[in-house]
């Protein structure tokens, strides 16, 4: 049995951080910690803590939610590293199977488990959207167009000497940037066709949010992504040309974001830096039918986002 250390960022989670604490209690695992980050929380948050003398908690004022993630890992003790938000929670059973997956094969480096999006109702709790199977043939398109889901993801705690940990000049995206990190770097996973992880859909949530200014945030952060991974991929063409095709596709969301809105600046901004990665884009572009893109776009990257 391997010791699993479970990292919680916190702040202003009074309603929901109970759940996520219980949903590690109801494990019933013996061998675990549970890291909770609070950021200076004066909701009621630090009494729910209270009540479970078993969590190792620091409250102190932090630089958002990786830099608590960063602090957690820190701290860890755990060979395996689990990394759950205060508004969601696991499901039960998982960390025994986490455990025996990385008992019975050394060389894994990462267990995937699948997730899904819930919404809380006076009629109770309601699956809104749920992440397909990741297969590990399709690893690097999830990574770069897709949703990574990585609070499905136990890492190796190995594997956070070995590439660091998340950089913080990506407040929303520092999950994603680690995650292409890691596969530069090479690592083993294995991927569950079992449902690992409960995401809960609400205002609050840093990017399950449907709202515009919540999405232009994560197009921009994404593009400054794509853009870095692009000048770094160049050894593996395949990842090259998907950080191309992914810079494409952000340019032509953050256009249709920006034209109704009137923001004229803002889409020559977009359209000088996508012609400065990719000089045939206009044309790709000229070639679509509004239609055409925006159907191209749901199939091939916000509904994998």
């Amino acid at each position: 049995m391997m010791k699993i250390s479970i990292i919680t960022p916190s702040y202003f989670r009074v309603e929901m951080i109970e759940k996520a604490i219980q949903s590690v209690l109801g494990q019933k695992y013996d061998d675990f910690e549970h890291i909770v980050i609070d950021g200076g929380s004066t909701d009621g948050t630090l009494k729910v803590l209270s009540k479970y003398p078993h969590l190792k908690t620091i409250v102190k004022p932090d630089k958002g939610l990786y830099d608590a993630i960063n602090k957690g890992l820190r701290m860890a003790k755990g060979e395996v590293i689990g990394l759950l938000n205060s508004d969601d929670f696991y499901e039960e059973g998982v960390f025994q199977e986490v455990s025996s997956i990385f008992d019975g094969d050394g060389r894994i480096d990462v267990v995937i488990g699948q997730a899904g999006i819930f919404e809380a109702m006076d009629s109770g709790q309601i699956l809104v959207d749920q992440y397909p199977p990741l297969k590990e043939d399709s690893l690097l398109d999830r990574l770069v167009f897709g949703a990574p889901i990585i609070n499905a993801w136990f890492f190796k705690r190995t594997l956070f000497d070995r590439v660091g940990s998340f950089d913080l000049t990506y407040p929303i995206g520092a999950d994603r940037d680690f995650l292409l990190r890691l596969y530069l770097a090479g690592f083993a996973p294995v991927s569950v066709n079992k449902t690992f992880y409960h995401y809960r859909k609400h205002s609050g949530s840093l990017t399950i949010n449907p709202g515009l200014d919540a999405q232009e945030r994560i197009l921009l952060e994404n593009r400054r992504l794509a853009q870095k991974y692009i000048s770094v991929a160049n050894k593996d063409s395949d990842f090259h040309e998907k950080c191309k095709t992914w810079h494409d596709l952000i340019s032509i969301e953050l256009m249709i974001l920006f034209a109704p809105r009137g923001r004229i600046s803002d889409l020559f901004d977009v359209i000088r830096k996508a012609i400065k990665q990719n000089w045939t884009w206009p044309f790709t572009v000229a070639a679509q039918s509004p239609l055409r893109i925006k159907n191209y776009l749901m199939k091939n990257y916000v509904a994998r986002r």
